[in-house]
Order: C-alpha cells, then sequence, then structure tokens
C-alpha cells in the first residue's frame, strides 16, 4: 500500500483525467477541502471511508487509489464497443454548452420521430 503522499497524488490525477474539480470531489464526498493537502504532507491518513467515497465519486477501485493495482477500473468485465459508444457520447455531451445541448436533443428526437 502507498503513503499518504502517494495516495493523494492518485487521486489528484484521477480527478484531473476525469475534468473534476477537487474541491468540489472534496466537498460532494462530505470531506474537508484540506484532506488532500494534509495527507500530501504526510501529516494525515484518511479513513477507508473517505477513501471509498472518493473511489465511488471517481469511479474507480479503492485498490487503484491506494497503489494495490494499475487497473482503475472498479470491475474487470470487458466493455462492449456499444459501452464505449455510449461512455463516448456522454462524455462529449456534457461539454457541450446549453445551447448546443437543446440542438443535439432536438436532433435526436426528430430522428426517433421518423
Amino acid at each position: 500500500m502507498n503513503s499518504s503522499q502517494e495516495i493523494a497524488i492518485s487521486i489528484k490525477k484521477m480527478a484531473k483525467s476525469k475534468k473534476i474539480a477537487i474541491g468540489k470531489m472534496l466537498s460532494d464526498c462530505d470531506l474537508s477541502i484540506n484532506t488532500l493537502a494534509s495527507m500530501q504532507s504526510g501529516g494525515f491518513f484518511p479513513r477507508l471511508e473517505a477513501i471509498a467515497k472518493i473511489a465511488d465519486y471517481l469511479d474507480c477501485s479503492v485498490d487503484y487509489l491506494i497503489g494495490r493495482t494499475d487497473v482503475p477500473e472498479v470491475n474487470f468485465e470487458k466493455k462492449t464497443a456499444e459501452d464505449s459508444l455510449k461512455q463516448e457520447f456522454f462524455d462529449a455531451f456534457d461539454r457541450l454548452s446549453l445551447a448546443e445541448k437543446v440542438e443535439v436533443m432536438s436532433i435526436v428526437l426528430e430522428k426517433l420521430k421518423s
């Protein structure tokens, strides 16, 4: 298992890769905004429940965050091409402005009518 500093780095990397703001994540997980800073200083090791909340929020395994595996996925089931396509669509949709989302939805709804 990694040190608290290494776990903090893993959390930050995963959040960055998913474009998740650290402050929002910590707040949504009911954790102090200083949690990662305290971990990085080496003076604090969070409870397992806190690491589990963060892992759930980041949609990765606790084992990944604590350095027991290099595979971030919670389960190791192979995703289908359709699953990957859906995820890619939703990720792209999330990056659109509200006006662009409305436009995409109108196109999709029109397509469903035909």
